[in-house]
């Protein structure tokens, strides 16, 4: 009995000890520097990622499926939570939403919302940083998405639905 106690003993403080890694969205760069390697997660079949990489796509005249205006929503000091205008997507065809948008380096929250929150979206696994293209889930309260912008400049935040409005890809990409 007391070699089992000690073996759960010790077996609780390896988890305490080394099982407690940081989240890629809530540690600083400094601390993943050279240290981390991440799997990036395959972009959904089908999607065309060239597509929601493009920082210069033209906004077509139709709303497309999706019946709201959508933002992208977070703890940006810009908005922190407010859908402002400069976090407004725009339909770009084929179901295709996008947002370009100066972004400053940092840690943010976010959810891609409309202004009643209702629809509200998040990223699969609740984690997008710039160069990953992740499946669309629906969203919901405390389903925020995290991620990590490294250098000030342009980003392209795009969101894809299929033609009856539900949720494909979520990307955000720098500008070049």
């Amino acid at each position: 009995m007391t070699s089992i106690k000690s073996a759960l003993s010790m077996a609780v403080i390896s988890a305490l000890m080394f099982g407690c890694a940081s989240d890629p969205a809530t540690s600083s760069a400094d601390d993943n520097s050279a240290t981390t390697t991440a799997v990036v997660a395959a972009a959904p079949a089908g999607v065309d990622t060239a597509a929601m990489a493009a920082c210069d796509a033209p906004t077509v005249a139709d709303k497309g499926p999706v019946a709201k205006q959508l933002f992208v929503v977070g703890t940006f000091a810009d908005s922190n939570w407010k859908h402002v205008d400069g976090r407004k997507f725009e339909h770009k065809g084929d179901g295709l939403y996008q947002a370009v948008i100066d972004e400053k380096p940092g840690k943010f929250s976010m959810q891609y919302a409309a202004s009643d929150w209702k629809p509200q979206y998040t990223a699969e696994g609740r984690t997008l940083n710039p160069g990953e293209t992740k499946v669309l889930k629906w969203g919901g309260y405390g389903k925020d998405t995290k991620s990590v912008i490294e250098t000030a400049g342009k980003y392209v935040w795009s969101v894809k639905f299929d033609e009856k409005a539900n949720p494909v890809a979520v990307s955000v990409n720098k500008c070049m």
